[in-house]
């Protein structure tokens, strides 16, 4: 299977290896300029990935699973009581259910209290109101953000409700199918790697999705690099906004944000955009921001964050 996988993911970046290389060369004759020499080194390491991620899988600790798994059992069991004690969860012989008839009830009534029109209140396929991870998120957004009304009691449940699924999902999403690894004699867990499978051009994984764990420790501290090796963490610095920078001077523009990068390959717009919200220069957040222990690392770290949703919107 593993031979197939790695072969099926070789074949089809070859193909479209060939199709790029093509229309580059069109693309080069009319404009002078040529993108993809660097191709053939980054299809390779696609085909390194995907043949690793079939082959050589990446190695678990069963022990830190085991662990991981206990911990979010008994929190989630701490959450289910308290959201069954306020009337929003039973229990039945398949265990624990969210019926969503309470909880649309809560959200019609906050939606009427708030004045939100029946077109922004999101809805499921069958007209009902949603209460889905998305919808409960906007709610939550709009309930901080109100004046004159007191949603202590709700925001208290629907963070109860969001914690609970949050955890539901660590346990079946990704425990549950790392368990898989143990079922084989060096506890290594297969997945597929896609070098061009999600829809905007970027990698992705699949059984299961690797590239985009928890950020809690919990499912991350099963990763365990095997005996005698060592595991590396490395990132793409604004791998998008750089992008966009070399293609307006590619295609014979002006570009501040590449002048910035140009006088400074470390420059951070995410960060330019944080000081600005918090009041303080760009080179006073450099110095705020890489020390943990200042008072305002907490609010510049936030505000990036925030300034993310801007720069990648704009």
């Amino acid at each position: 299977v593993a031979v197939a996988y790695a072969k099926e993911d070789a074949i089809f970046a070859r193909v479209l290896f060939y199709i790029q290389w093509a229309r580059s060369c069109r693309l080069g004759e009319t404009i002078g300029m040529y993108f993809l020499e660097d191709l053939p080194r980054q299809t390779y390491a696609d085909f390194v990935l995907a043949f690793a991620s079939v082959y050589t899988g990446i190695h678990l600790d069963r022990t830190m699973h085991a662990t991981a798994d206990r911990e979010l059992e008994i929190r989630q069991q701490e959450l289910a009581t308290q959201i069954v004690a306020k009337g929003f969860m039973i229990k039945d012989r398949d265990g624990y259910k969210i019926p969503p008839k309470p909880l649309q009830d809560k959200f019609v009534e906050i939606y009427d209290l708030l004045k939100v029109s029946h077109r922004d209140r999101k809805r499921t396929n069958g007209g009902d109101i949603s209460i889905d991870e998305e919808a409960t998120e906007n709610l939550i957004f709009l309930m901080n953000k109100a004046t004159g009304h007191d949603f202590k009691d709700i925001l208290e449940i629907l963070d109860l409700i969001d914690e609970y699924r949050d955890i539901t999902k660590q346990r079946n999403t990704y425990l549950k199918n790392f368990s898989k690894a143990f079922d084989c004699a060096d506890n290594r867990l297969r997945y597929r790697f896609k070098g061009y499978g999600a829809g905007t051009g970027r990698t992705s994984s699949s059984d299961p999705n690797l590239q985009n764990l928890p950020r809690s420790g919990s499912v991350r501290n099963v990763i365990r690099a095997s005996k005698g090796h060592i595991l590396g963490l490395c990132d793409y610095s604004n791998a998008e906004m750089r992008t966009l920078s070399q293609i307006h001077i590619d295609e014979g523009r002006n570009s501040i944000l590449a002048q910035r990068y140009q006088a400074d390959p470390n420059f951070d717009p995410h960060l330019f955009v944080s000081a600005q919200f918090c009041g303080v220069t760009y080179e006073q957040a450099i110095e705020y921001y890489g020390d943990k222990k200042h008072p305002l690392y907490k609010d510049l770290k936030e505000k990036r964050n925030l300034a993310k949703v801007l720069n990648f919107g704009l």
